[in-house]
């Protein structure tokens, strides 16, 4: 039994990294384009993705995005299609 907790312990480790290493990167890319007028969610989402290859779904990603530029003050374009 011991062995499956410690797999989904390591499950629930890795999703709370790429959760991290994503917050990072979303902060670390608003900053770079602080001077936009506006951001692009569907262009922020790709180029984040590219960065990070984190799994998360299109929707979690621009989630993360959007609460982080609101609380910035930035201007969001919701442009992502939807699949």
């Amino acid at each position: 039994m011991s062995g499956s907790g410690s797999a989904c312990g390591s499950t629930q480790e890795r999703r709370r990294t790429e959760d991290a290493a994503l917050a990072i990167a979303i902060e670390k890319y608003l900053d770079e384009n602080s001077e936009a007028p506006s951001l692009s969610l569907a262009e922020s989402i790709s180029i984040l993705r590219g960065r990070t290859g984190n799994r998360h779904s299109d929707v979690a990603i621009e989630k993360m995005i959007a609460t982080a530029a609101a609380e910035r003050g930035m201007a969001i374009l919701f442009d992502r299609q939807n699949s």
